[in-house]
């Protein structure tokens, strides 16, 4: 996802320079900046006859960077952002996607050779400080949301 809550409607997001990021695309090309760029990626498949087909969603997720120089800060949220908005796409998905959305992936665990130099280390729901567990909120958050289910 890119700065916004995953139930923001990517018309939404394309019609607003400060969530694409000034593109001077059409507005059609910048709904990919939305989470439910799915769904035209879901339309496409419908409309060419791929309706009993599931879409995979691969390496999802908001980065915390905080960095001024990196290409990632434009579109970073706050941790408890970063939980809320993962834990709404698993939510908003179930909702709203059934029975055509498959596996959904998290972007990451973290490698423990991560630094603050690297940009995984902003997307990752845990910090790279192996054997010791530290995580982010949104690692929490989802072990939490996980046992209530």
């Amino acid at each position: 996802g890119y700065k916004v809550p995953p139930e923001t409607d990517p018309d939404v997001v394309a019609h607003d320079p400060t969530l694409n990021n000034n593109d001077p695309s059409p507005p059609d090309l910048k709904r990919i900046y939305a989470f439910r760029h799915v769904e035209d990626v879901r339309k496409v498949m419908v409309d060419n006859g791929d309706v009993d087909k599931r879409v995979v969603v691969l390496e999802f997720g908001w980065t915390v960077d905080p960095r001024e120089d990196s290409p990632y800060h434009w579109h970073a949220v706050s941790e408890l952002d970063q939980r809320f908005y993962i834990i709404n796409a698993y939510k908003y998905a179930q909702q709203h996607w059934q029975p055509w959305i498959g596996v959904m992936s998290l972007i990451y665990l973290a490698n423990p050779d991560w630094t603050e130099a690297d940009e995984q280390f902003y997307w990752s729901i845990t910090y790279p400080y192996y054997p010791e567990l530290k995580a982010r909120p949104a690692y929490w958050g989802l072990m939490e949301w996980a046992q209530q289910r």
